[in-house]
């Protein structure tokens, strides 16, 4: 991983004086005032702002490398500030105003209303205006063609430095913003009286049909090998009278509920399960990572069911309220309760039915994926005591917002289950993408009689190299070794993992001798991999303590125990210990693990340390005098002990970074150059088979010369300190077009107490882009970091391909269709057939792909309707070869020797 960038400190200093310059006492919460003579948007040190903003207001786009203008219109009456962000090329458009500090105990709503010429996910963010540049409070407001409403509401707490409130724009579009409106919310609405007697929050109750999104059992339990959980039909004695939910484990294990609406944040709430079986369990309350209170319970087969009750004060700046459930043995589940008050009542559902969704059996239907060939069907359970002519009401959504309704089907009166399938193919001709499946239970009147349940479906085709091993394929990830998300990783077009984080304990020296000679190895979890038919490359990493240089001091967080994070990756202090260990590890994995890379991020001291040192009265890790140098002989040490094992081994070295020399980075770090530059004066590209580095990037991507290829030449060259590029395959190791809290939900919006703000299409374009750009740039090997970053409803500064819930999340769809058309192919060339249109050419003696990807404002392209031409959506759904191309990428395929789509391209006609 490396470190969010933030803008420069030149540039961040001068954007927050200029805005701090009339501050003489707290500021009040900001307005929008539209009816005040406007000022100029920008300070005079950014020429390529330009417009009027309301009072109070400035551009802060100077750290960018964007133009904008700011222009006040009107439309039917309703007055804006229209925002035209062009020629991105770094960073965001942001605009920016003072944020009070001094609003301890106060919860802010904000409405933002806007519209956009494209659809766009906006930033909202409370932050500091200077260094350390710490975020308060983020969000992202969605952002279509016509002006909505979205409402936030946040605490910050005290701010002990000076805050602005910002809005990004994240890439080139108009936005029109109507209004920003903030209030205080003294306390939360009175609850009613059904809320306050016996109203139960909980969406889900009852789980016939086993967990309901968003509830996920933990990363880091593998289903199947370390535990169960189903719906038992044969058992529906528990207080709800539906199957109870049946959960056996060895160990003990732990899932999530789902995200609870508290709405009086003042009360004490109280939450109840019903438990029944041998074994232990612990009803606990969460706020995101933090826990509120938990409440124990040795449960004995002799007392039948007993009631778990637990008191907790939820938090008030908390928006991720959840029950955790741990148990060890076999036990059953059911009613499950959380109301505002401070007693326990009797079990009783918060409506009259709740309906519950899953997938039908299915080859990735643990991972929430369907594949083409699959009906697009979910199952459905309705519960409670149903009225006579009670029906189920259900649409699908699609990830552009589009909706359809589905067929109602009629629901037999009683309180017994009522079960059946739920056809959600609503869309032909779209069948491929992310689906929100919504349902609910209404009377012969259409009066509600559930809550809206949801689930979502993602529908891919079947890739390539489903069910075997492909050592050649370019697409990688970071997993856990789940049988779950190994499957997901694999349905979405990935076919490597890299064991770093989300594996170490499989490969690093610290984790597998933490005493010498005392080995502790994680087979089975390498062979989940395996039996995934994912390619692995092990990490040749870290230290235990008695072997590394952190073991001969006294300093540091963890001086009297085992190493923490950062000290395990203190460099071995002796080279023949870490030889020894590399043999014991590729000896041990021969024939199982094809590649190892050696270290992780050894340009960054706090992954290469050395030593402490004292500044300010704080211990500090220092790296060694020369550590391209020391990392060079331990990648040599590596290269030469794993060859000696197996001369087949590909050994990936150097580890270098997209870090750029032109712009600042944080202290202890160097830029991919400096760091690549040193590894070269010292001889390493005769010391490893490939070169690694590692690239986040939030920049625009799919043109020439994009972020991909700045990152590459950054790392490998030919740059000024690199001359001439390095001549070894190049992988990216570790990055992600989704860093800095960018996916979060996808498509959920019934499961969460708050708005979703995600721009599920521009993500999977972002991931698409992403890969397509380094592809285009020659690297060999892409691994997307992570899949591992899971925490319920959090940002999730790291994440990749998932939900903070661990499902797929629809950015992993982009790849998916991107890995199942060039599979096989090597890309040849990039294009222009039309002013901002770019095609990348990939080819193989037998088939060809054009992968169109077009900017946002960009010229016709007209293409003829060739029979042997199959035209796709970034989805993988066929569509006509001439449809006009919009501003999502495109595919276009063709059978045959290269060349063909090149001519294709070069002849359409010109508009």
């Amino acid at each position: 991983m490396i470190p969010f960038r933030f803008p420069s400190p030149a540039a961040a200093a001068a954007a927050a004086l200029c805005l701090l310059a009339p501050l003489a006492r707290a500021a009040p919460l900001p307005a929008w005032d539209l009816t005040a003579k406007p000022v100029p948007a920008a300070p005079s040190h950014n020429p390529n702002a330009t417009g009027l903003l309301p009072p109070g207001w400035r551009d802060d786009s100077a750290w960018a490398d964007v133009k904008v203008t700011y222009t006040p219109g009107t439309f039917e009456g309703t007055r804006f500030i229209s925002v035209h962000v062009r020629d991105l090329k770094r960073g965001a458009a942001q605009l920016a105003t003072l944020f009070p500090t001094d609003l301890p105990q106060e919860t802010i709503r904000l409405v933002v209303t806007a519209r956009a010429s494209r659809p766009i996910s906006l930033s909202v963010q409370v932050r500091d205006a200077g260094q350390p540049y710490r975020s308060w409070w983020s969000d992202q407001a969605r952002v279509g063609s016509a002006f909505a409403p979205q409402t936030f509401e946040f605490q910050t707490g005290k701010i002990p430095r000076p805050a602005l409130f910002l809005i990004g724009i994240p890439a080139p579009a108009t936005v029109d913003i109507a209004e920003i409106r903030f209030e205080t919310v003294a306390s939360a609405p009175a609850p009613s009286q059904t809320e306050t007697e016996n109203g139960n929050l909980l969406r889900h109750s009852r789980f016939p049909l086993g967990l309901q999104p968003p509830m996920h059992a933990a990363r880091d339990f593998c289903d199947r090998d370390q535990f169960s959980i189903e719906p038992d039909p044969a058992e529906t004695s528990g207080p709800s009278g539906a199957p109870a939910l049946r959960i056996r484990s060895a160990a003990e294990f732990f899932w999530n509920g789902e995200l609870i609406p508290i709405r009086a944040r003042d009360r004490i709430h109280t939450a109840s399960v019903w438990v029944k079986g041998d074994g232990v369990f612990r009803l606990s309350a969460y706020e995101t990572d933090r826990q509120i209170n938990e409440k124990y319970l040795r449960v004995r087969p002799e007392a039948g069911w007993q009631r778990v009750d637990l008191r907790f004060q939820p938090m008030r700046a908390g928006q991720n309220h959840f029950l955790r459930y741990t148990s060890n043995g076999s036990l059953w589940i059911d009613g499950a309760m959380v109301r505002a008050g401070e007693e326990a009542i009797p079990y009783a559902s918060g409506t009259e039915a709740e309906v519950a969704l899953a997938l039908p059996e299915g080859e990735a239907a643990i991972a929430g994926i369907q594949f083409e060939p699959e009906p697009a069907r979910l199952r459905y359970a309705v519960t409670g005591n149903l009225p006579k002519h009670a029906r189920l009401e259900a649409r699908v959504v699609l990830a552009t917002g589009e909706a359809a309704d589905l067929p109602t089907i009629p629901l037999a009166e009683g309180t017994g289950l009522k079960e059946g399938l739920l056809e959600f193919a609503a869309f032909p001709g779209r069948e491929l993408g992310a689906f929100r499946i919504e349902a609910r239970a209404v009377a012969a009147d259409a009066t509600p009689l559930s809550r809206w349940s949801e689930r979502v479906v993602h529908r891919v085709l079947t890739p390539r190299h489903w069910g075997t091993f492909a050592p050649d394929s370019p697409f990688g990830t970071h997993v856990r070794p789940t049988r779950r998300h190994i499957l997901m990783a694999k349905a979405t077009g990935n076919n490597w993992v890299r064991l770093h984080n989300d594996g170490n304990h499989i490969t690093a020296w610290a984790l597998l001798e933490p005493s010498k000679g005392d080995w502790r190895w994680a087979d089975r979890d390498l062979d989940r991999y395996r039996d995934g038919r994912m390619e692995v490359l092990g990490m040749l990493e870290t230290a235990p303590k008695w072997a590394s240089l952190w073991g001969d001091t006294e300093k540091g967080p963890s001086a009297t125990g085992g190493p923490g994070y950062f000290e395990m990756y203190f460099q071995p202090k002796s080279v023949s210990d870490y030889v020894a260990y590399v043999k014991a590890v590729t000896t041990r994995y021969r024939g199982r693990i094809r590649a190892y890379e050696v270290w992780n991020e050894p340009w960054q001291v706090k992954w290469f340390g050395a030593a402490y040192t004292e500044e300010e009265g704080r211990q500090k890790i220092i790296t060694s005098a020369q550590p391209q140098k020391d990392y060079t002989a331990l990648m040599k040490a590596a290269r030469d002990a794993a060859k000696a094992v197996d001369p087949e081994l590909l050994i990936v070295g150097f580890n270098s970074t997209s870090n750029p020399t032109s712009r600042p980075v944080p202290e202890g770090v160097m830029s991919g150059s400096e760091w690549t530059a040193g590894v070269l004066a010292s001889g390493g590209q005769r010391h490893a088979d490939a070169a690694s580095f590692h690239h986040y990037s939030a920049e625009p991507n799919g043109f020439p010369d994009d972020d991909g290829a700045r990152a590459t030449r950054e790392a490998f060259g030919p740059n000024p300190r690199i001359p001439l590029r390095v001549k070894l395959p190049i992988w990216m190791s570790e990055g992600s077009s989704t860093v800095g809290g960018r996916i979060r939900h996808g498509l959920y919006k019934h499961s969460l107490p708050y708005t979703n703000g995600e721009d599920p299409i521009a993500l999977a374009e972002s991931v698409l882009r992403y890969d397509l750009a380094l592809l285009a740039a020659g690297v060999s090997k892409i691994f997307l970091y992570s899949m591992g970053d899971q925490a319920p409803g959090s940002p999730g500064s790291f994440r990749a391909q998932v939900c903070s819930d661990g499902s797929v999340h629809p950015s992993a769809l982009g790849r998916a269709t991107l890995a199942w058309h060039i599979e096989g192919l090597r890309f040849t060339r990039a294009l222009e057939p039309a002013g901002g249109v770019h095609a990348f050419l990939f080819e193989s003696a037998t088939r060809s792909v054009a992968v169109l990807c077009p900017r946002p404002e960009h010229a016709l392209l007209p293409l003829p309707a060739l029979p042997e031409v199959v035209a796709r959506d970034l989805f993988g759904n066929v569509i006509p070869a001439d449809t006009p191309l919009g501003d999502t990428t495109r595919f276009l395929s063709v059978e045959g020797p290269p060349g063909r789509l090149d001519r294709l391209l070069h002849q359409s006609p010109k508009p």
